[in-house]
């Protein structure tokens, strides 16, 4: 669904509104096999999109979390997303996102989803063309449920006290405890809050 969005005039904001045809009122019901969900059209019509949560697309998942993954693995995701939004008019979306960075207006991409394996798709991986959404100058891709709304970053967070705890592994990047720990203190007293 492509939408005007209320804090930014000129900024496009494109809805993708997906439930899963079986179980929806548990979004923890996932299975493994062929899954049918519904995604919401701009008319407010439901088309039918299905995924298959196979071996094949598990093991490419996690190669795509793995560092320095193979391009083309990334692209094959990609696209693989954008196959499944299709029924829910994805090129029409994908014609307004294009308009929007030629345009150089900012665009948010929101995929509200009530089934909780989604949430595990990279949707910043969607191809427009032969790029990412992720990768889009301007582009902005949010994951949210039914009903929650993102904090206008207009309007700063409550100040609501609370501790902090900072952890850090040794393993793979060699920043060390120090270099975390002044990073921290830093953005603490750059957003107006003690760090100790």
């Amino acid at each position: 669904m492509v939408a005007a969005s209320g804090g930014h005039i000129d900024r496009l904001h494109v809805i993708f509104e997906l439930v899963r045809v079986e179980q929806a009122d548990d979004p923890s019901a996932f299975r493994v096999g062929v899954q049918e969900y519904l995604v919401r059209c701009d008319d407010g019509a439901h088309a039918n999109a299905t995924l298959v949560w196979d071996d094949a697309l598990l093991q490419l998942l996690a190669a795509a979390r793995a560092p320095g993954s193979d391009p083309a693995l990334l692209q094959d995701l990609g696209e693989r997303l954008r196959r499944f939004l299709q029924p829910g008019r994805f090129a029409a979306a994908e014609d307004a996102i294009s308009r929007a960075i030629a345009e150089r207006r900012p665009a948010l991409v929101e995929v509200v989803a009530s089934a909780g394996e989604l949430f595990a798709l990279p949707w910043e991986l969607v191809t427009i063309g032969r790029r990412h959404l992720g990768e889009c100058p301007g582009v902005e891709v949010r994951h949210r449920w039914p009903g929650a709304h993102a904090i206008d970053p207009a309007r700063p967070p409550a100040q609501e006290g609370g501790r902090l705890l900072v952890a850090w592994s040794r393993g793979g990047d060699p920043l060390g405890e120090a270099l975390t720990i002044a990073a921290i203190a830093a953005a603490a007293r750059a957003g107006g809050l003690s760090f100790e």
